[in-house]
C-alpha cells in the first residue's frame, strides 16, 4: 500500500508475505492505510499528562466496576 502512494520514494525489497496480500486486496484496511499514508503529518506528538491519565484511568476502573456488577 505504501508503494502505490509513495513511488516513487520508496521501493520494495522483495515479495509480500501471505497475510500482506490479504491487507492489500482488503478495501477497508487499503482505504484506511491510504488515507494515513496521504495524510499531512503536523509534526507534533501530543502525550497526555499524569492528570490526563489518571482521569482515564479512573474512569476505566469505574467502567470495570460497573460491567462486573451486571
Amino acid at each position: 500500500m505504501a508503494f502505490d502512494v509513495l513511488q516513487p520514494a520508496l521501493r520494495s525489497r522483495g515479495n509480500i508475505t501471505a497475510t500482506a496480500r490479504d491487507h492489500y486486496g482488503d478495501t477497508t484496511v487499503y482505504s484506511e492505510m491510504e488515507a494515513l499514508f496521504r495524510g499531512k503529518p503536523d509534526g507534533r506528538l501530543v502525550l497526555p499528562t499524569l492528570a490526563d491519565l489518571v482521569d482515564r484511568v479512573a474512569a476505566l476502573q469505574a467502567r470495570v466496576a460497573h460491567l462486573d456488577s451486571e
